[in-house]
């Protein structure tokens, strides 16, 4: 439903700003991009960061239907994905 859309995402942008708050720097944009990269595919498994936000809004991994390949950059003033 719409409520549970909604924790979930709240709690993933508080995840994310938690893991990413020491690895930020708007002066050197492409320093820390792999940390700040999320994977996701068949053989690297669910990504903790979204396992946690879905467990936390109440949903199941299906419910929020991701692609079975997806790389997200997170980058200062940017993100991207492919």
């Amino acid at each position: 439903d719409e409520q549970k859309r909604q924790d979930f995402v709240v709690c993933l942008e508080q995840l994310l700003a938690s893991r990413l708050e020491h690895h930020w720097y708007p002066e050197h944009p492409s320093r820390g991009q792999a940390y700040r990269c999320i994977r996701l595919n068949p053989s690297s498994g669910r990504e903790a960061l979204i396992e946690t936000a879905v467990i936390v809004a109440g949903l199941t991994y299906a419910d929020i239907q991701l692609p079975l390949e997806l790389t997200v950059w997170i980058d200062p003033d940017s993100v991207a994905y492919r």
